[in-house]
């Protein structure tokens, strides 16, 4: 999220700020961690912003060719808010399909 609203693009052939993090294989502590330090930033980037900031056009870019351009506030609520319910929903379906007990994501 930060990357979005504090910047007009990312290239991705580039590998973006450099920012990103790979974690140690099973390291349950670790990753949440540092999930916990994204929310947190993540917060901080999305309250410090005004309005007009969302109105600002965002590119994502592949070797200098732009794939797309939507405003900021637009692609994060299509790709970050959107995109990660999206994927919340597909591990929810591989930890059920493999026996992992956890609350539902709906109330019941």
């Amino acid at each position: 999220m930060h990357g979005i609203i504090h910047a007009s693009e990312l290239d991705i052939a580039s590998g973006g700020d450099g920012a990103a993090f790979t974690p140690e294989g099973t390291k349950v502590d670790v990753l949440l961690k540092k999930f916990d330090e994204n929310v947190q930033q993540s917060l901080a980037a999305f309250k410090a912003v005004p309005d007009s900031v969302m109105d600002e056009p965002w590119s994502l870019k592949m070797g200098g060719q732009t794939i797309f351009t939507m405003k900021k506030g637009d692609c994060l609520r299509k790709w970050i808010f959107g995109h990660t319910a999206h994927h919340r929903g597909i591990l929810s379906a591989y930890l059920r399909m493999v026996g992992v007990p956890f609350s539902s994501i709906y109330e019941e």
